[in-house]
C-alpha cells in the first residue's frame, strides 16, 4: 500500500500560501522579527486550513452528486430496453450526458483524495503494454473518434511494470480521451517502449497543440490552455492533475512536448518490474 508522499501534499496550499504571504508581507513593515515571524505562521496556518475545507468541500460534493446521477443512469437504462422507446434520440442523449458529468464527477473525487491523501494504491506486477492496448481499442469504438485514425505500437510483447493496475489503466484512459478532444482530424498514435529502469508510453497526436507557455501550469489542477467562460472545449481541468498524482504516488512522472497548432506528444513512465 503506498501512501502521498509530502512533499507531494504540500506543494499546492504552499504555492497558495506564498502567494498570500507576498501580498501581506507589506502589512508587517517595521515590526519586529518576532512579531513578523508569528504574523507569517498565523498566515500559513490561515491557508492551511482553507486548503482542508477545500478538500473536505470538493469530497463531499462528489458523494452527494453521485447518488442522485447513479439512479438517473439506471432509470434511463432501463427505459432503453423498452422496446418502444429503444433508440430514441432523446435517450441517448441523457445517456451520453449523464455519464460524461459521471466521469467528472469521478474525476474531482479522486483529485480530492490523492490531494488529501487518502488515495491508495495496491501496486503489482502489471502489463503496461495489454493496459494502454485495451484502452486504445476502446477510445477508438468511441463515437467522438470515429473520425480520427487511432493505432497502437510495442503492444504485441508484455510490458511489465510495478504499478497500480486500475491507476495506469485510468492515466492512458485520461491521454487518449484528451487526445481525440483536441484533435479534429488526423491520428492518434499510443506507443509503449520498455527501459532499464521504466516503462514509457507516449500518446502523440496531430490536433491543436499545447503553447510553451502553458506547459508550466498544465498539470495543475482546474488550470486549462483556455480559460475564458466562452472556451471551445469542456471539462474541469483536473484530469491531467490526476494522471500527474496518480503517477508520481508511484515513482513514475508525466510530460509534454509539442507546440501550438503543431500536435502534441504526452508521455508517462512507471518503473518497470523486475524480472520474474
Amino acid at each position: 500500500m503506498i501512501q502521498q508522499p509530502a512533499w507531494e501534499r504540500r506543494a499546492a496550499p504552499r504555492r497558495l500560501e506564498d502567494r498570500l504571504l507576498q501580498e501581506r508581507l507589506g502589512e508587517v513593515g517595521g515590526a519586529t522579527p518576532v512579531a513578523i515571524a508569528d504574523r507569517l505562521e498565523h498566515l500559513r496556518a490561515e491557508v492551511r486550513e482553507r486548503e482542508r475545507l477545500k478538500e473536505e468541500f470538493l469530497l463531499t460534493v462528489s458523494h452527494e452528486l453521485r447518488t442522485p446521477l447513479a439512479a438517473i443512469i439506471g432509470f434511463t437504462d432501463l427505459l432503453t430496453m423498452e422496446p418502444e422507446l429503444a433508440g430514441r434520440p432523446e435517450l441517448d442523449l441523457i445517456q451520453e450526458s449523464t455519464r460524461r458529468m459521471q466521469s467528472l464527477i469521478e474525476d474531482v473525487l479522486m483529485l480530492a483524495q490523492l490531494r488529501s491523501g487518502t488515495m491508495r494504491l495496491h501496486p503489482d506486477r502489471v502489463d503496461v503494454a495489454g493496459i494502454a492496448r485495451r484502452a486504445t481499442v476502446a477510445a477508438a469504438e468511441n463515437e467522438d473518434a470515429r473520425h480520427l485514425q487511432i493505432r497502437c505500437h510495442g503492444t504485441t510483447k508484455p510490458a511489465w511494470a510495478k504499478a497500480d493496475g486500475a491507476a495506469v489503466e485510468t492515466v492512458v484512459r485520461h491521454l487518449v480521451s484528451n487526445a481525440v478532444k483536441f484533435t479534429p482530424s488526423g491520428s492518434i498514435d499510443v506507443r509503449v517502449t520498455r527501459q532499464r529502469e521504466h516503462v514509457r508510453v507516449t500518446v502523440a497526436d496531430t490536433g491543436i497543440g499545447v503553447p510553451p507557455d502553458a506547459r508550466r501550469f498544465l498539470f495543475e489542477p482546474f488550470r486549462q490552455v483556455d480559460q475564458s467562460v466562452t472556451r471551445r472545449f469542456g471539462g474541469l481541468g483536473v484530469g491531467l492533475s490526476v494522471v500527474r498524482s496518480l503517477l508520481r504516488l508511484q515513482g513514475g512522472d508525466v510530460g509534454v512536448l509539442g507546440r501550438r497548432g503543431g500536435g502534441s506528444t504526452f508521455w508517462f513512465t512507471v518503473p518497470a518490474a523486475r524480472a520474474a
